[in-house]
């Protein structure tokens, strides 16, 4: 299915890997208080990550409409697992030489890595970051299953109509005391359902639909207040209308587009390599300048470099690997 380009989309998503690279590296800054916020690093992190939930949210909703169940696992799985398996050994072997051994064995590092089951083994993952793939399959599995339900209902049943009745669930979940006996809290769930309510408003752009979503972000909005902060709530919406505004403007400048898709590419190996390059960099640098403004040229530097980095590593070896892999798996 041919789409649109919006080349914005991908700009945002630079914009939210700089928020969670800044929360990850904040402890070697201990002494820069940029606008008084580094004491806030944490909470900075924190949105980015729920910025890119919202935006995989959209972009997922998006990607599964006309297509069937299996074309969009073997999409979702070679999209996720071979950039995994290629930044799990780049990463342990850039920390090994240069950062420090892993206190676990490199092999069962590597293996619990790339399979998303280090907690489960009780062994540290490469990064701390890719927590939030294991909230990326199992939101997969949920959409794949919607498709499947549909298909087989002859879309009487809509995809529509499973996110909403999902979504009431999750709602009720959270408002009940049962999360508080459970212990198991589905808001990141939630986060992901704002980016496929967005896709689905934007799609139709009915009036009733239109109240679904407005009605949607209030609850939410309301949510997020309970649980987090104003702030919070503030920037979630913003970023709600950051995604609806960059989802109307395309652009048809070819050095525009290949600069974004450049960045689209980079951003999921940046994401996966921003703690073992990035400290890289910090750690040979940090010591020699006593500045602020030096420290944070030398952050800026770190990011800039770390993207650049795993861009090519996304161009030249995840990208082919995954198209090869796809192509061979659509026709078996």
């Amino acid at each position: 299915m041919n789409r649109t380009y919006y080349p914005l989309l991908d700009f945002l998503r630079a914009f939210l890997a700089l928020l969670v690279f800044y929360s990850h590296t904040y402890r070697e800054f201990s002494d820069m208080d940029f606008l008084g916020i580094a004491d806030k690093a944490l909470h900075l992190g924190s949105w980015g990550i729920t910025g890119f939930f919202i935006l995989s949210g959209y972009l997922i909703a998006q990607s599964a409409e006309k297509i069937d169940t299996k074309t969009f696992f073997i999409n979702r799985v070679t999209r996720l697992f071979p950039a995994l398996i290629i930044c799990a050994f780049i990463s342990i072997l850039i920390h090994n030489q240069f950062i420090g051994s892993y206190s676990d064995d490199d092999i069962k590092v590597f293996l619990s890595s790339i399979s998303l089951t280090y907690k489960f083994f009780e062994i540290s993952p490469f990064s701390t970051a890719i927590w939030t793939l294991i909230w990326e399959v199992i939101f997969y599995f949920f959409i794949g299953l919607s498709i499947f339900v549909s298909r087989i209902s002859r879309k009487r049943i809509t995809l529509e109509k499973i996110y909403l009745a999902t979504f009431s669930l999750l709602l009720i979940w959270q408002l009940s005391p049962v999360i508080d006996m459970t212990g198991i809290n589905l808001d990141w769930f939630l986060i992901f359902f704002s980016g496929v309510f967005l896709f689905k408003f934007l799609e139709s752009g009915l009036s009733k639909k239109r109240f679904l979503l407005l009605t949607f972000i209030s609850v939410f909005s309301f949510l997020a207040y309970v649980r987090f902060t104003l702030w919070f709530e503030i920037f979630l919406i913003l970023v709600l209308f950051t995604i609806y505004i960059s989802a109307h403007i395309s652009s048809h400048n070819e050095k525009i587009i290949k600069i974004s898709k450049f960045i689209g590419e980079s951003t999921y190996t940046s994401y996966l390599l921003h703690m073992s390059l990035g400290f890289l960099v910090i750690m040979q640098f940090k010591d020699k300048f006593g500045s602020f403004m030096d420290q944070d040229l030398v952050y800026i530097y770190a990011f800039v470099f770390f993207t650049f980095s795993a861009g090519l590593i996304g161009y030249f070896l995840d990208k082919p690997l995954r198209y090869f892999l796809r192509e061979k798996m659509l026709n078996i």
